[in-house]
């Protein structure tokens, strides 16, 4: 059994009472209303009631039933289980200006112990700017969960992960993941996930927090904040923050740093509209636009991809491209 982890009480064998286990009760009364400690969730139409008049919680069935009699049990990791890892990153990469200025914040706020925002527009590297945070908190033996809410993401991460720190315990977590948490210290998981865990973790990265669904589901936030052990970290990434992050960000209320470039400096292409003409017209005529021989100048040239919408009253079009 491991820490970090809830267990359900019948899931624990009977030779584990002298390992430090804790017991919480799963659905609790709070503020008049049921609360359940494993996702949060309090909305009274996510409760059912089972044939024996006991209330269980519907939004987190798919993880095995807690009713109101239900024992969620865990322990907290101990010193001795840390995993100290003296330079754990085998990369030979350089990074840009922009991402030495993105991974050196990252460094200071694993050493501060400070939550951060990693500001950084789409194409940036942002990946590469945790690699020096996370070779430091390796170093302490802090364990790290790199998490986001897309399944691709966490997927594509892993053999990232691992060629760069190969000698550091790691596993993907997500719902039709093989791999099973045995106390590892590094873990890549989707945001969901983590309502599992419980005070396990020392830094938690959240990539994409403005995407669907963490940015729309306060169960998510809950199960964050819930696996983050006693003075845990969080360091969000995205390229889009909400508005509201943004004036925080501003007006100094909140830690970030923003790299307003991808790595090799070029801008991100912006779509472009292009008048035709009468585009039916012309086809009836077998003729097309010799603004459309764009198209193909440009396809050559940069590689780019070109979208032609053709609008519903069929009276003119707009191709879309990049200059």
């Amino acid at each position: 059994m491991y820490p970090g982890i809830f267990y359900l009480q019948e899931e624990l064998s009977p030779n584990v009472s002298g390992l430090g286990f804790q017991c919480q009760a799963g659905i609790v009364e709070k503020e008049r209303r049921l609360f359940c400690f494993r996702c949060g969730n309090n909305d009274a139409n996510q409760f059912g009631t089972t044939f024996q008049g006991e209330k269980y919680c519907r939004n987190c069935l798919m993880m095995k039933r807690i009713t109101v009699s239900t024992q969620l049990c865990f322990r907290k990791a101990t010193e001795s289980e840390r995993v100290y890892e003296e330079q754990a990153l085998n990369w030979k990469g350089a990074l840009s200006t922009g991402q030495e200025k993105g991974s050196l914040a990252v460094l200071v706020a694993i050493q501060k112990r400070e939550t951060l925002l990693l500001w950084a527009v789409a194409g940036s590297g942002k990946t590469e700017m945790t690699f020096a945070g996370l070779e430091e908190a390796f170093r302490q033996g802090l364990r790290v969960c790199f998490a986001s809410p897309r399944v691709d993401v966490c997927i594509e991460l892993l053999p990232r992960f691992k060629e760069v720190f190969p000698n550091v315990p790691l596993v993907c977590l997500y719902g039709d993941s093989k791999d099973r948490f045995r106390g590892e210290s590094f873990v890549i998981a989707t945001t969901h996930q983590l309502i599992r865990f419980y005070q396990y973790f020392d830094v938690v990265f959240i990539d994409e927090v403005d995407a669907f669904p963490y940015a729309k589901d306060p169960f998510l936030e809950y199960a964050v904040k819930k696996a983050l052990a006693d003075g845990g970290i969080e360091i969000y990434m995205t390229a889009t923050p909400e508005r509201s992050w943004q004036i925080d960000c501003l007006n100094g209320k909140r830690n970030y740093v923003k790299i307003p470039a991808r790595y090799h400096r070029h801008p991100l292409p912006v779509p472009k509209t292009i008048w035709i003409g009468n585009w039916a017209r012309m086809l009836r005529k077998n003729k097309i636009s010799k603004k459309s021989s764009w198209l193909d100048r440009k396809t050559l040239s940069s590689g780019q991809a070109y979208l032609a919408v053709l609008p519903q009253n069929r009276s003119y079009a707009c191709i879309w491209g990049c200059a």
